[in-house]
């Protein structure tokens, strides 16, 4: 059997699965290939590229992030609210729309009545 024989691996899947740059799915591809002297696997062809996850990785190393917050306000154990807002520019959060939420956040909370010691369930 040669070593280009030897089926991508779950480690080695893992790996490609893993990569947060081109540069990171380069390394993992060399390291696939040496341990095949220089091969891919048999199965490569099928489980990266007409399975379309080349071009999917492809996808996330170029769309920039959206920029979320997320802010969860505590006022007892029994009472807490969370809320996301993700940024109008795509890029940052301005001071204004992160006040916002967190008024927005603290808004929500006073709205519920809290309970008082002696009605919290045991």
């Amino acid at each position: 059997m040669t070593s280009a024989a030897i089926a991508l691996t779950k480690t080695e899947w893992d790996k490609l699965i893993d990569a947060k740059s081109a540069d990171e799915w380069a390394v993992a591809c060399d390291a696939i290939k040496a341990a095949r002297n220089g091969e891919y696997p048999h199965d490569w062809h099928e489980k990266v590229l007409l399975s379309g996850l080349l071009t999917d990785m492809q996808d996330v190393w170029t769309k920039p992030a959206t920029p979320k917050l997320t802010i969860t306000l505590v006022l007892n154990e029994n009472l807490s609210t969370e809320l996301s807002f993700e940024s109008s520019d795509k890029t940052k959060f301005s001071r204004k729309e992160a006040l916002l939420l967190l008024s927005v956040a603290a808004d929500r909370l006073m709205e519920r009545k809290p309970l008082k010691n002696q009605e919290v369930p045991t």
